[in-house]
């Protein structure tokens, strides 16, 4: 059992490493488009063009790497991400011009786009059930830790050896820990994923079902609405707090850059803090597999709760709040959304097996219904980019704000009715099993 657990251990180091190398390199070149435009003159409009073409294969390819892990094993899909992303990093330097680095850049996003439904599920097959939460939660810290990382070592390097080392540098070592996690962890992959399928042989499962519009008509589509619209707002959300502090500090708040420089960082330390209490939340209330359901909405609804609650705060601050309280708003609002990113990816992989247990049937579309709501990530991210730019310059940024808490108000009902509806069925069923036993 302890050679087990060692060997668990070790893959999840290498999944946590490599999926910090993904967001290193996935964010690398955003630190460099200075540069870029200094030697090849280009202006904004065209770094955005750069920035947009890895945006757009990376949400076309969340819905395939769905289709795919149905499929094929996470694991090998994970390693193949970090090749496929490393390769067309290594080629982005041999071009000159827009439309090259536009093509390229495009290309590098699809190797992106396998990362976050693989490692979850890779995670999920090498842990145990009591603790998948928690480990995922350590596991997502690595996003974190590169976007810590990320910044001081690229500006490092293109000061040092100019912008094309700093890219060839991300790509190299992008490459070199698909190669390594392939050759390093791919016969304890192998060795777990053989007892795997000797117990699954043993227990003679049904064959998973095709898709089709009967499965859709009842759970699924409930289930896969609800976390949809629960990830779009989150980060929806956490977006628009990071992305457009600094603007509205300064311009809507009268704070100082240094201010919302802090700010951002507070967020990004308290966000650590929240998925490590989201990992082991969720443990907690998964553990009683009838009500897990029902427990993880809840879930939610504190995390929305409490983000709803920082937002108010977060525009009463002015130029003579105090720090304490400019640390404490930008710890809860880093906090709960980070959690709540945590509890409804857990939710995510849990589609295909909560309808099986409600409908008594295999369905075996495990990686399709969380690449579904991985596009409402998507879409939250997206809007909270130039959307939302044109939107505040009509209402402001308060009143932006405000309408996005009237859509926190709008899912918090909307959960609270799936969650009385599931305690109610429960009750319900509960009560003809009784019915049935007596007479």
């Amino acid at each position: 059992m302890s050679h087990r657990n060692g060997q668990n251990y070790s893959i999840m180091m290498a999944i946590f490493i490599g999926y910090m190398i993904h967001i290193y390199n996935k964010r690398n070149l955003i630190f460099l488009y200075p540069d870029l435009m200094k030697e090849f003159d280009f202006d904004q409009k065209d770094v955005g063009l750069i920035s947009s073409s890895q945006k757009v294969s990376t949400t076309i390819g969340a819905l395939i790497a769905g289709i795919l892990i149905d499929r094929f094993d996470p694991e090998s899909l994970f390693i193949l991400g970090l090749i496929i992303s490393g390769s067309f990093t290594l080629l982005f330097v041999l071009g000159s011009t827009i439309h090259y680095f536009m093509f390229i850049w495009f290309l590098n996003g699809f190797g992106h786009s396998l990362m976050l439904p693989t490692a979850i599920f890779y995670v999920k097959n090498f842990s145990h059930p009591k603790r998948f939460a928690l480990n995922w939660s350590f596991v997502s810290i690595s996003v974190n830790v590169a976007g810590i990382i990320n910044p001081l070592l690229t500006t490092w390097l293109n000061a040092k050896f100019g912008w094309r080392f700093a890219v060839n540098f991300s790509g190299t070592i992008t490459l070199a820990t698909g190669i390594s996690i392939w050759l390093l962890c791919g016969n304890k992959n192998r060795q777990i994923e053989s007892k795997k399928c000797d117990d699954t042989k043993s227990s003679e499962p049904q064959k998973p079902q095709r898709l089709n519009f009967s499965i859709f008509q009842n759970m699924i589509f409930i289930i896969i609405s609800l976390i949809a619209i629960n990830r779009f707002v989150v980060i929806l959300i956490r977006s628009s707090i990071h992305d457009w502090t600094q603007l509205i500090f300064v311009n809507d708040l009268n704070l100082t850059l240094n201010q919302s420089s802090l700010f951002v960082s507070t967020m990004e330390t308290s966000s650590i803090i929240g998925k490590l209490i989201s990992g082991y939340l969720n443990d907690l209330v998964g553990s009683n597999s009838r009500s897990k359901i029902s427990n993880r909405a809840s879930l939610s609804i504190v995390w929305h709760l409490l983000s709803s609650l920082s937002l108010l705060f977060y525009f009463q601050l002015n130029a003579s709040s105090s720090l304490i309280s400019l640390l404490l708003i930008a710890s809860m609002i880093g906090c709960s959304t980070s959690a709540n990113v945590i509890t409804l990816n857990i939710f995510s992989t849990e589609i295909s097996s909560v309808t099986e247990t409600n409908t008594k049937r295999s369905v075996g579309h495990k990686g399709l219904f969380m690449s579904i709501t991985n596009m409402a990530s998507q879409f939250g991210a997206f809007l909270s980019g130039y959307p939302i730019t044109i939107m505040s310059s009509t209402l402001g940024w308060s009143q932006t704000f405000f309408s996005i808490q009237i859509i926190i108000s709008m899912i918090i009902i909307f959960d609270l009715i799936f969650i009385w509806k599931q305690r109610y069925d429960a009750i319900k069923n509960k009560c003809n099993n009784v019915l049935v036993e007596t007479f």
